[in-house]
Formats: structure tokens, sequence, C-alpha cells
């Protein structure tokens, strides 16, 4: 091998690393950017309070039906999905358990009061 075709060689491999390199730094930049405001910014807003108590039924499990704007496909998502929610009020806190029911647009699931007191027509949002 003649000492051009060595040297050749040489400089391809270090374009290449060097592309490479450069690539990795630069998508690390990108994707990192992407988490920070898609994943990993905290948003500081509360929602507001577009739910609302429309039945309780004490007892063991104590359940509550909870109505959302039909239109709110997010909200019903949220109210179907299997996750520890807490229900707040201007007044009353309780976590959410297990889906039981649901019917048009309202979902009735399990609860339990951590604080205050919930009545139907009360407004109230998920909390995470």
């Amino acid at each position: 091998m003649s000492r051009r075709t060595r040297r050749l060689i040489v400089i391809s491999l270090s374009v290449v690393f060097a592309v490479v390199v450069t690539a990795v730094f630069a998508g690390g930049w990108y994707f990192a950017g992407v988490l920070e405001e898609d994943g990993l910014k905290i948003d500081h807003t509360e929602d507001p309070f577009e739910l609302t108590v429309t039945g309780i039924s004490p007892g063991t499990p104590s359940l509550m039906t909870i109505t959302y704007p039909p239109d709110d496909e997010g909200a019903a998502d949220d109210l179907r999905r299997y996750a520890r929610w807490g229900l707040e009020s201007d007044t009353a806190f309780a976590a959410l358990g297990a889906l039981v029911g649901e019917t048009g647009s309202s979902v009735t699931r399990e609860y339990r009061v951590v604080s205050g007191q919930f009545a139907p027509g009360d407004a109230v949002r998920l909390e995470r």
C-alpha cells in the first residue's frame, strides 16, 4: 500500500469520524430541546374547573360520577385512563380510584375524600 493510499484512508476515516461525532452532538442537542419543551418543562398554569360532579354514592367503595363537556375528548380520555388522579374543587380534594362505568359524557369512578366535602353540581378539575 502506497503512502498516498494510506494518507487518503486516514483522511477519509478522520472525515467520517468528524461527521459522526457532529451528528451525535447535533442530534443530542436537538432532542434535548424537544424533551425540554414537550416533556420536562413544568406548566404552572392550573386547569379550569370544567368538569362537574353529577352523582355521589357513599359506601364501600364510594363512587362519584363526573360529567365532562361533550366536546372535550382530552378530559374524557383522562377520566377513562387508569391512573391515580386527584379531583379538586374550590373546597375539597379527593383521590380517584378505579373506573367503574361510563355513560354518555359521564364517568363513574371510585374515590376517597382527602379533605373537604363534595356535592353534586360542584365544578372540579383533575390534578396529576
